[in-house]
């Protein structure tokens, strides 16, 4: 986590400053805030600008919510071969909702409230399966069929 730069989109001020207390104490590295999604995609927009590598993202926002802003990441911001890893964040859990936010595009789908360990564990298990994912393989590795000693 020591190298993890996570963009925080969320409408609730208060929301904000406690995920990114708690991000910091679990050993984030960088923590930056977004109000609204609208502003986020500027941010993720602006020529060699900062580049977070995560996005934890609420579902319920004004104007762009977070499922049309995880589709607009996947269709816009993600190049071909690099995906930016996205939890949604809600306080209106179902499984329509984690349907919803998988159709998207999103990597997990964590309900307010939550405890300090469950999201540290789930942006950790997120972050597992991104690599798993989309990582290349080493050189001689059995994913490539080649299991030279």
């Amino acid at each position: 986590m020591k190298k993890l730069k996570i963009l925080l989109i969320d409408d609730n001020p208060n929301m904000r400053s406690l995920i990114e207390t708690i991000l910091l104490n679990g050993g984030v590295s960088e923590v930056r805030q977004a109000e609204s999604c609208v502003e986020a995609l500027a941010m993720l927009r602006e020529p060699n600008g900062w580049e977070p590598n995560f996005l934890l993202v609420d579902y319920v926002m004004d104007s762009l919510n977070g499922i049309q802003f995880t589709r607009r990441i996947r269709q816009e911001i993600d190049k071909p071969g690099s995906r930016i890893p996205i939890i949604l964040v809600t306080g209106y859990f179902d499984q329509a909702r984690l349907i919803e936010a998988m159709a998207a595009g999103a990597d997990d789908l964590v309900a307010k409230p939550f405890a300090t360990k469950t999201l540290m564990r789930r942006i950790q298990q997120t972050l597992d399966l991104h690599r798993q994912k989309y990582l290349p393989a080493p050189l001689h590795s059995p994913e490539r069929g080649d299991c030279r000693p």
